[in-house]
Order: C-alpha cells, then sequence, then structure tokens
C-alpha cells in the first residue's frame, strides 16, 4: 500500500519534534524533553499568532523579544507553518473532492478566474467566511463582465443579478443561486459568520452560475 505524501511527511515532522504521543514509558524516561518540546510548540504558536490576529499585551511581549532574533524566529515561523499546513492536508483532500470539475465554452476573464480560484482555496484551508465573501465577488465580477452596459455603469450587484435576468443570461432558478450567493455574502461581510456547510453551498452556487454565464459565452 502507497502512503500518501501528507502522511510521510506528518510522520517525519512527528519524528523530528516528538510531536507524537510518546507514551508513558518515553515521558518517564525523558520528560524534560517532552515538557520542552510542549513548551517551544507554546512558542510558536504564540510568535505566528501575534502576526495572525489580536494578541494579549503578555503574548505581544513575548513575541517582541523573539522578533529581536530575524533568524531564531524565522526558523521558528518555519517549523510552526510547515506542520500547520501538513497537517491540514488530510482536510483539505476531503473538501476539494466535494467538488467537480466545471468546463465551459469560454474561460472566465482573468480577474473572475482569480477571485473563484482564491474562494475555493479559502474553503479548503478552512477560511470559510473568506470563501463566501470571494464567492460574491466571483459572481460579482462576472455579471460585470458579461451583462451588456454593465462595464460602462457603476451598477450594484442587485442590479446586476437583474439585468442577467432582462438579457436572459440566467433563468429564474440561476438568478436564485445569484441572489443567495449575494446575500450569503453580505451577511459575512457585515454581521454574521459561517460554517463550512454554508461555506461549500455558497461555493456550489457561485461555480454554478459561473458555469452557466460562461457556458453561454462564445470565446
Amino acid at each position: 500500500m502507497i502512503t500518501r505524501t501528507s502522511r510521510y511527511l506528518q510522520s517525519q515532522l512527528d519524528a523530528r519534534t516528538s510531536d507524537v504521543d510518546v507514551g508513558d514509558e518515553l515521558a518517564q524516561a525523558n520528560p524534560v524533553a517532552v515538557d520542552a518540546e510542549k513548551i517551544m510548540s507554546r512558542v510558536r504558536g504564540a510568535l505566528f499568532d501575534s502576526f495572525e490576529t489580536l494578541s494579549s499585551e503578555e503574548n505581544e511581549q513575548l513575541c517582541a523579544w523573539l522578533r529581536d532574533y530575524p533568524h531564531a524566529c524565522a526558523h521558528l515561523l518555519d517549523d510552526h507553518i510547515s506542520k500547520l499546513l501538513v497537517g491540514r492536508v488530510p482536510e483539505m483532500v476531503r473538501r476539494i473532492l466535494r467538488f467537480e470539475p466545471i468546463a465551459t465554452a469560454g474561460i472566465p476573464d482573468t480577474v473572475v478566474n482569480v477571485f473563484l480560484q482564491e474562494a475555493v482555496r479559502s474553503y479548503l484551508y478552512g477560511h470559510f467566511q473568506a470563501a463566501v465573501a470571494l464567492a460574491r465577488a466571483a459572481v460579482e465580477h462576472a455579471l460585470r463582465a458579461t451583462v451588456p452596459y454593465a462595464a460602462v455603469g457603476n451598477w450594484t450587484l442587485d442590479t446586476l443579478i437583474e439585468a442577467a435576468g432582462r438579457f436572459k443570461l440566467l433563468d429564474a432558478a440561476e438568478l436564485q443561486l445569484a441572489t443567495e450567493v449575494q446575500h450569503a455574502g453580505n451577511r459575512v461581510l457585515h454581521r454574521q459568520a459561517c460554517d463550512e456547510t454554508v461555506a461549500f453551498d455558497t461555493l456550489v452556487k457561485s461555480r454554478g452560475v459561473l458555469e452557466v454565464l460562461w457556458g453561454n459565452r462564445q470565446g
């Protein structure tokens, strides 16, 4: 049986840093080493969090001291991010396999594909709010690129969706999908976090809208 790459990499990381469950016998034989690794794991996490989120004053004092040693800081961050990303691979694979590939007669404009790709990547990494917001942006830019006269007007997404119906680019069911993507994006951007289910559902709807828009577009 072939070992998956992520499992192999995880085993190598575990062997290098002793993050694997060492068991009572080994822990008793070398408790200082086990405790030291636990402490370093917390330090690496605190350092990474200080760049990524708002942190406490105590945490910031520690990280400010660490940042006085840039080479050591880079080593700690490299270690933490490597473990973080490798550990997420199985979940990312599970998530991406939920989608079906979409092929269209024409390839979307670069900005639309960028927003779509970043929306899917955000979902894979577990950044569900970002995924929904970017899915909304992908639909808006797709409509702006395909609805006649939209490029010369400062139309809102409501107007773009309405115009897509008037110009028969989307049918009633597809217009509903676009509207639901818009509302999901609005909720995330203004007041309400979402979970994986909502993010996946929004991405499926946005991909469906884009497939129709570019399936009807020649070249």
